[in-house]
């Protein structure tokens, strides 16, 4: 017989039924947000690709289709009321915010910083195809955990389809297209001694937080991101503790719904800001704020408005 749901902790309809002021709205608004998006990035894709540039809009194509994506899937959450286990999410579209509002910041290094995403990507693939290659001093390495984990041997024959895999970027890296660039990640590697980030080659930001600043986001990112990491990485205590009117501790319900507007209205205009940079970059004098100022415009001022007080679920 199927486990009952522990209701103290865990109550799925009522933790829907109780966010509905909130998910009437931001549901809607996500929607039309991430249908227009992929509208958007159907048409900016069509556009991509140009003879002898094939290569140079993957990146935005790439960056911009993760940010619909991590929409799409905050918009589930937030319909059943999974607020904290939306934050990760969150952070994601976040990162590919920033990153993609670097890569269009400035058309005159667009090529370059397009190809230094790529090239970091290409030796990102490099690295775990060689995890997966016995063949390697990694994928040695990789074999002894296996068996010490799961107490059976990996296959240490070589799979010639990786070692394939693994010369094929390899040779990319010193196509004309990317030579320059893969030298500049090397250089950047050498210096450093860490892999680098692809924004941080050619004097680009080094860290999150510059990168954040650079793109008009520092105030976002010094704010939230903090902790949203935290949450991330298992910590931040406070989201699973709550305490009763004589300050005795307890642990709080699954499902908390106090961050649910909040995490909408972000989501909303991460995927509009992108929206916009991909449209000025792809669609030139295509003009989307007619449609927005229609339809989202509204359920954004009246998600900003909403005030809503949540009182426990233990309560």
């Amino acid at each position: 017989m199927p486990t009952d749901e522990f209701k103290k902790l865990l109550d799925r309809e009522f933790s829907k039924k109780a966010i509905e002021p909130i998910s009437s709205i931001a549901t809607p608004l996500l929607q039309e947000l991430v249908n227009n998006g992929l509208m958007v990035f159907w048409r900016c894709e069509n556009e991509a690709a140009k003879p002898g540039e094939e290569n140079e809009d993957v990146a935005a194509v790439a960056l911009y289709r993760h940010v619909i994506e991590m929409v799409d899937a905050i918009e589930v959450m937030v319909a059943h009321s999974c607020g904290t286990a939306a934050i990760p999410v969150l952070r994601s579209a976040f990162e590919g915010t920033l990153r993609l509002l670097y890569l269009l910041g400035d058309e005159a290094k667009y090529a370059e910083r397009s190809l230094s995403w790529l090239v970091s990507e290409m030796h990102g693939t490099i690295k775990d195809q060689q995890t997966l290659e016995p063949g390697t001093s990694q994928g040695q390495h990789f074999a002894k955990l296996y068996e010490k984990e799961f107490n059976r041997m990996r296959s240490l024959k070589a799979d010639s389809e990786i070692a394939d895999e693994i010369q094929y970027f390899e040779d990319l890296l010193f196509s004309p297209q990317l030579s320059s660039v893969a030298g500049e990640y090397r250089e950047v590697k050498r210096r450093t001694k860490r892999s680098p980030e692809w924004f941080s080659l050619y004097g680009g930001p080094s860290n999150r937080l510059e990168l954040a600043i650079r793109v008009g986001m520092g105030s976002v990112y010094q704010l939230l991101y903090r902790d949203w990491a935290a949450l991330s990485h298992g910590g931040d205590l406070r989201r699973y503790f709550d305490s009763d009117e004589s300050g005795q501790t307890l642990i709080d319900g699954v499902r908390r719904p106090t961050e649910l507007r909040d995490i909408s209205l972000i989501a909303a205009n991460l995927l509009l800001s992108t929206t916009r940079a991909m449209i000025r970059k792809f669609r030139k004098g295509e003009d989307l704020e007619p449609g927005f100022r229609r339809e989202s415009k509204p359920l954004m001022d009246r998600l900003l408005d909403l005030n809503l007080t949540f009182t426990s679920l233990r309560e």
